[in-house]
């Protein structure tokens, strides 16, 4: 009896060492526009954020933005800072919120 013990025993000890196993296992997902009217918007968006009049407009507000004047009125109003650096920020990425880009996974690691 005791010798049954003592195998059930090991039996259960080596057992448990058998699950051990470690390592990473990574998965990547990638997505692609195959409508071809969403495409050729996207691809419409894409041109006229690249176009040299929207660059010089982008730059103007972020040189009204470092302006001292807008600085103090913006120190003053903090919901008009944040609602005018979550705009740079939108028209930073063609009008989508700056997280839109985070809103999918892109991948998992386990």
């Amino acid at each position: 009896m005791k010798n049954l013990f003592t195998l059930l025993f090991l039996l259960a000890a080596l057992a448990g060492k058998s699950q051990t196993f470690e390592g990473t296992i990574r998965r990547t997902m990638s997505m692609e526009i195959t409508d071809p009217a969403m495409k050729a918007k996207m691809e419409e968006a894409q041109k006229q954020m690249n176009d040299p009049n929207t660059q010089a407009q982008m730059k103007e507000m972020q040189e009204k933005m470092n302006d001292p004047e807008m600085k103090k009125m913006m120190e003053s109003n903090p919901q008009m800072k944040a609602a005018m650096e979550a705009a740079m920020k939108s028209a930073g990425t063609g009008g989508a919120p700056a997280n839109m880009n985070n809103m999918m996974p892109k991948g998992m690691v386990m």
